[in-house]
């Protein structure tokens, strides 16, 4: 399989707690409105973000599907941004068991990367 299979199965990961505590982090909360409601407001006034005081939400208000897990267990490509979901998950899910940091890039090196789509 891939080293992400692996490192699963030696931690013993279960891929739908994954997506379950990947849906909770990723979710909007109010702050998260709150900055987005400020960011549109700062683009229809034309004014730059940082003028507005309207820095990026930390969330990106969609957790991982268990498709998108299912493709990296099986090392196929997945998006930067969908790695980087799938490692905050893990991260949050084996804070309780084993506090030691996650490596994205040990995770997936055997796994092709996604190419961006071309505008």
């Amino acid at each position: 399989m891939s080293m992400f299979s692996d490192f699963m199965q030696e931690k013993g990961v279960d891929p739908a707690q994954l997506v379950q505590q990947s849906r909770a982090l990723e979710s909007f909360r109010p702050e998260d409105r709150e900055l987005r409601l400020a960011r549109a407001k700062a683009r229809r006034t034309k004014k730059s973000y940082e003028e507005a005081g309207a820095p990026k939400p930390d969330r990106y208000g969609r957790g991982l599907s268990l498709r998108t897990v299912e493709n990296a267990l099986e090392g196929r490509p997945v998006s930067r941004i969908n790695r980087k979901k799938i490692v905050r998950a893990l991260e949050a899910t084996l804070a309780q068991k084993d506090p030691e940091s996650i490596d994205a890039a040990r995770l997936f090196s055997d796994a092709p990367k996604k190419k961006p789509k071309k505008k």
